[in-house]
Order: C-alpha cells, then sequence, then structure tokens
C-alpha cells in the first residue's frame, strides 16, 4: 500500500508484514520501472509471393448501386418521382368513387407507405380533387 504523504516528504515507513507504520526501519520502496525492458528478438518478416505460386488476388472493391436502392436498401419497391404518388392516389379514388378509405388501405392497396399515402390525400383535399369523410380513422373519399 502507497502512502501518498510519504511520496511528497520522503520514504515510506512499513514494517515487515508490509504495513505502514509511525516509526520503526526505514525502508526505502523503489518505482516500479516505467516502460518494460525491450524485447530484443528480431521481428519475423513474411515472405512476399515467389512467382511459383499464384498471388491471391484481392478482393474486387462493392460495385456503387444505385442512388434509389442505396437510399432505400431495406425496400424492394422503387422511388417514385415528385407527385407521382399523389397521382396514384387520384387514380385510386377514381376507380373507386363513394368509397371512404383510410391511408392504410390505399397504402397496402398501392405497395406504398401509410404515411406518403396521407400527405397525398391532405395534398389532394387542398386541391378540392379529394374530401376527408372520417377524423378518427382519417377516411378519404373521392370529391363530388
Amino acid at each position: 500500500m502507497k502512502n501518498p504523504v510519504a511520496d511528497q516528504h520522503g520514504p515510506e515507513r512499513i514494517d515487515v508484514d508490509g504495513e505502514d507504520i509511525a516509526g520503526g526501519e526505514v525502508v526505502e520502496v523503489a518505482p516500479a520501472p516505467a516502460d518494460p525492458v525491450p524485447d530484443s528478438a528480431p521481428e519475423t518478416a513474411v515472405a512476399g509471393p515467389t512467382g511459383d505460386d499464384p498471388a491471391t488476388p484481392a478482393p474486387a472493391a462493392p460495385v456503387a448501386a444505385d442512388d434509389a436502392a442505396a437510399a432505400n436498401a431495406e425496400s424492394t419497391v422503387e422511388r417514385l418521382p415528385a407527385g407521382a404518388l399523389r397521382g396514384q392516389v387520384e387514380d385510386f379514388l377514381r376507380d373507386n368513387p363513394g368509397e371512404e378509405f383510410t391511408p392504410h388501405q390505399i397504402g397496402k392497396a398501392l405497395d406504398r407507405s401509410s404515411g406518403a399515402v396521407h400527405n397525398a390525400l391532405v395534398t389532394l383535399t387542398k386541391h378540392g380533387t379529394a374530401h376527408q369523410t372520417g377524423t378518427a380513422p382519417k377516411k378519404f373519399t373521392l370529391a363530388s
């Protein structure tokens, strides 16, 4: 056990059992070496190819994927151009006049997320193409 006061004021005082004592024989404790003795063994070099055996080729770099696929790696559905989903939602409502649908129902039919379909339905409602018929759950139909 190291005595922090002894470090500042001289050597530690310890008895034969290693206990710190106020009086008795003074024994100086040498500090541990800062760095271990370096290993004098030489490093083993790895031999390069001799020409007798074909060298193992490096693995090929990954091929850059299409931007849409890279951005949406989990999805198998292609990304639509801006405004295209709104057109698909409008077409769906026109193909089913007089019926009410939730964004989830339309999303399943179009293989698109219900959140994206909801955003398209809100825009169609603002432009007067769709009409919201319910609030819980939100339902939409084609405006007359």
